[in-house]
């Protein structure tokens, strides 16, 4: 982030750079918000589970989208400090005084509550390309919120304690519906089983293309044994990798099986068979809905068409989320 000046500059003069690399650093990450965000033609496809893996992701049913906005990546560590910097924005996770932190230490796993967790300490210091977590999803409808304000758009949503109004007639940055995010993870309604494709390792092009449960993570436990591993194959990270860092999907979407869940829009229930355009799921609920799967997570996890779910305010090492705009 911006450096401090050095202590010997005039104060007047210090103040005018101070001012100009403040300018210049907010220019910067409103071109990389804009810049990153890639248009999703819309169409027709047959949403829910065709694999016979996810019972809950079913029945399949046929759903029409309009055209959309999404971010290649997913959110940074280094744009959600700037949120934070700039708004004074507490989230759920300090305000609950930590959560649970995942490492490997001395080839064990450990599980356990830090007080000291938060988006800027998992354990470890990300570094600023890393997906932020340990983030609710009422944390990413305030940066949404922020980074709209910011870049002057319309903001999506009305915020009354834990009340959110999505304003459908903004085109601010939201969060994707979790037909949008199953559609791109698919390739545009594709019968994918992987972002990847329907092969058996995670690779696009000769180029690893997943950050998950692999041999890498075998390796940081041996010689302990754990469950079941991606055999064959190795992404070279045993935490979060920086967003990126493998091939895109067919859409040009990057990290859309593996490194951390996604927040969607939707309240959490059943499908339903019937036909629908533009579904954004109940008008209440319990739990908001997470796409994709951890870097540790369980590899039976895997798969576009998995489905996580979580109350609104919760947080954890493998949560974050990734921006979309209505076209």
């Amino acid at each position: 982030m911006t450096q401090l000046l050095n202590k010997n500059f005039k104060m007047k003069r210090g103040f005018i750079i101070l001012v100009a690399v403040m300018t210049a650093t907010t220019g910067i990450f409103a071109q990389i918000a804009q810049s990153n965000m890639i248009l999703i033609n819309g169409g027709s496809y047959k949403m829910g589970d065709f694999t016979g893996n996810f019972a809950d992701a079913r029945p399949v049913h046929n759903v029409f989208l309009d055209s959309f906005y999404m971010s290649k990546y997913q959110l940074t560590v280094g744009e959600f400090e700037e949120f934070v910097k700039e708004s004074g924005y507490i989230t759920d996770c300090e305000k609950e005084k930590g959560g649970k932190v995942f490492l490997i230490e001395n080839n064990k796993q450990k599980y356990y509550l830090d007080s000291l967790a938060s988006w800027k300490y998992v354990g470890y210091v990300p570094n600023d390309n890393q997906p932020v977590t340990f983030v609710s999803w009422i944390d990413a409808i305030n940066y949404c919120n922020w980074r709209s304000t910011k870049d002057n758009l319309k903001c999506c949503y009305q915020i009354n304690g834990d009340s959110v109004f999505w304003d459908k007639s903004a085109k601010g940055y939201r969060l994707l519906t979790e037909t949008e995010w199953e559609f791109v993870a698919r390739s545009g309604g594709k019968n994918y089983k992987f972002s990847w494709g329907n092969d058996s390792l995670p690779v696009i092009n000769g180029r690893n293309a997943a950050n998950i449960k692999d041999e890498t993570f075998k390796k940081a436990n041996f010689p302990n044994k754990i469950k079941p591993c991606w055999n064959d194959y190795e992404d070279g990270y045993i935490y979060t990798s920086p967003v990126g860092s493998f091939a895109p999907n067919e859409l040009g979407i990057y990290d859309m099986c593996g490194n951390v869940y996604e927040w969607c829009w939707d309240w959490y229930g059943e499908y339903s068979e019937n036909p629908v355009n533009n579904p954004d799921g109940f008008a209440t609920g319990e739990k908001r809905v997470c796409r994709n799967v951890g870097y540790a997570c369980p590899i039976d996890q895997i798969g576009t068409t998995h489905r996580g779910k979580a109350e609104p305010n919760s947080f954890g090492d493998n949560m974050g989320f990734r921006i979309g705009r209505s076209k």
